[in-house]
C-alpha cells in the first residue's frame, strides 16, 4: 500500500465546485499576484480600492476585515515587510517598528497619546 503524506490544508487539492478554505484563497490570490508580476512591469496600476473590496467580499472576507486592512495599509503598517540581508538574519534588524490602527477621531487619539505619554514620563521619573 502506498503512503500518503498528508499535505497543509492550503496546499491539498480543491475539487472543482468546492468551496475553499480562507487560507486556500490566500495561497491562491498570492501565487496569482506572483506570476501576473512575471507579466508586467512591477508597479503597474492594479484594482481600485472598491474592486479590491469587493472581490474580497466575494471570496468570503468580512467587510470589518477588509476595511481594517485597507486603513493598515493607508497608514503604512502593510507592506512594509523588507527583505533581510545577511547581517539581518545573523543578528537581527537595527531597527523594530509597531503600528496599530484606532478607531479613534483624530484629536481623541491625540489626546489620549498625550496623556499615555504624561503617564510613561512620570513614571520614568519615579523609577
Amino acid at each position: 500500500m502506498e503512503s500518503q503524506r498528508r499535505r497543509p490544508p492550503a496546499e491539498q487539492a480543491a475539487e472543482v465546485g468546492e468551496a475553499l478554505t480562507l487560507e486556500q484563497v490566500q495561497t491562491v490570490l498570492r501565487r496569482a499576484v506572483q506570476l501576473e508580476q512575471r507579466k508586467h512591469v512591477p508597479d503597474a496600476a492594479g484594482p481600485s480600492r472598491e474592486e479590491l473590496t469587493r472581490i474580497a467580499l466575494e471570496a468570503g472576507l468580512s467587510p470589518e476585515a477588509v476595511e481594517e486592512a485597507m486603513r493598515e495599509l493607508q497608514v503604512g503598517s502593510l507592506g512594509s515587510e523588507q527583505k533581510q540581508d545577511l547581517l539581518d538574519r545573523l543578528v537581527g534588524p537595527a531597527s523594530a517598528t509597531s503600528a496599530r490602527v484606532i478607531d479613534r477621531p483624530p484629536a481623541i487619539a491625540k489626546s489620549e497619546l498625550h496623556r499615555i505619554l504624561r503617564l510613561d514620563r512620570v513614571a520614568g521619573e519615579e523609577t
